[in-house]
């Protein structure tokens, strides 16, 4: 539990409302859920109300705040009238943010994107409410988005959202670095958090088995899809070794097949449970972590930093990277030498880091000994959390 010291002049709780897509919310299974579930659990749930819209593939995670639904309605039934669907989103959001401040006094918001709706809804609540408001950049704006309509809105939008927020948090150096080309402002880096990685490294070395056993859990979108295409290549031309992929993900069999991820070594599964797929992930010889090489979404792929990096190295098993050169990710698990990265697309020089991670067993124990230490000294909850508290509350935190 997060606890708050009250100022001399602040006898009462600070109130803020948090304005959120139902997919970037617990429990919904994505990686923008997972990085909210990590930052604010333990918070105090008195200072805390959500605005938000029905979950997406919930799994086992969840946060006890109080919270307003947005009433969902199937508009894309009908005929043509999916095109406007975002902007009859925002209006919702609109509608039932005045509703909540109109019952209850909020000292600030926190609007959190990506979703379009949540984040403009919320800053036309913020401006009619004259409430001050923070943001929370887990992705990209509209370089994250092909949709027309809600390009358009969020370009309309997003650096009047940015001069006037009173904070603008960023998940990444890169996410900074990309926005503050476009507004010159303080960004406050608020980077994936996980709890406490107790205890020593284990050894490796005695994972003796005849089928090694890769490893990928999370979403398959635009920004990981050729890289993971890759991984199939790359294990057909193994020999040494009997090599079989496991793809924990919410994608049906059909979206596998149709996207060339599917062979006789590959097994899927969608697990919601958090502490069975953390014991999948401590059964594997290699975590993967991918990033697109050819997207329609250039921007995004360079400043993104895959979620399950930080459930790979939880799980205490190496992990390869396999990405560009000249993305944020590869510069940053390269820095602290947390992962082996493979930055040619070519399923030949992946299957040579591959080949190379299952015999070098030094080589395994020195990528895990360095992503736990990353995660420690750059992650850990506490000090995540207490940046969060400290801006967005005004109170300084006494413990967690």
């Amino acid at each position: 539990m997060v606890c708050f010291l009250d100022h001399e002049s602040k006898t009462e709780s600070v109130s803020v409302l948090l304005s959120v897509g139902g997919s970037a919310f617990p429990p919904s299974s994505g990686g923008a859920a997972t990085i909210l579930y990590h930052l604010l659990h333990g918070i105090d749930r008195a200072s805390l109300d959500v605005l938000t819209a029905e979950p997406f593939k919930p799994n086992s995670n969840t946060l006890r705040f109080p919270v307003t639904k947005i009433p969902k309605v199937r508009i894309e039934q009908i005929p043509g009238l999916w095109r406007i669907q975002t902007l009859e989103r925002t209006l919702r959001y609109v509608q039932q943010g005045l509703k909540a401040t109109a019952s209850k006094t909020y000292d600030s918001m926190l609007l959190v994107f990506p979703d379009t709706a949540a984040l403009i809804g919320g800053f036309l609540v913020a401006r009619l409410r004259k409430i001050p408001f923070h943001v929370y950049l887990i992705d990209l704006l509209s370089d994250s988005r092909l949709n027309k309509t809600e390009w358009l809105l969020l370009r309309l939008f997003e650096k009047r959202i940015l001069k006037q927020a009173q904070v603008v948090y960023s998940l990444s150096d890169g996410i900074t670095a990309f926005y503050r080309q476009r507004v010159d402002r303080e960004y406050v880096l608020l980077p994936h958090c996980i709890p406490a990685l107790n205890g020593s490294v284990p050894a490796l070395s005695e994972r003796d088995r005849d089928r090694k056993v890769i490893v990928f859990a999370g979403q398959i979108h635009e920004i990981s899809r050729d890289a993971l295409q890759n991984l199939i290549r790359a294990v057909r031309l193994i020999d040494a070794f009997e090599v079989g992929v496991q793809i924990f993900t919410n994608r049906s069999e059909r979206f596998l097949q149709d996207n060339q991820l599917t062979d006789h070594f590959v097994e899927t599964e969608f697990i919601t449970d958090q502490d069975a797929l953390a014991e999948r992930l401590r059964q594997a010889d290699i975590l993967f972590s991918p990033v697109a090489f050819h997207t329609r979404y250039p921007h995004q792929a360079a400043t993104c930093f895959p979620t399950k990096t930080f459930d790979y190295a939880r799980a205490r098993r190496p992990i390869l990277v396999h990405a560009p050169a000249d993305t944020f990710y590869v510069r940053y698990m390269e820095a602290y030498q947390s992962a082996l990265c493979v930055t040619r697309f070519e399923p030949a020089a992946l299957k040579e880091a591959i080949v190379r991670l299952l015999t070098e067993e030094p080589l395994q124990q020195h990528l895990v000994e360095n992503a736990v230490a990353m995660i420690r000294r750059h992650h850990a909850q506490p000090v995540i959390q207490r940046r969060l508290v400290e801006h967005l509350f005004g109170v300084e935190q006494s413990g967690v």
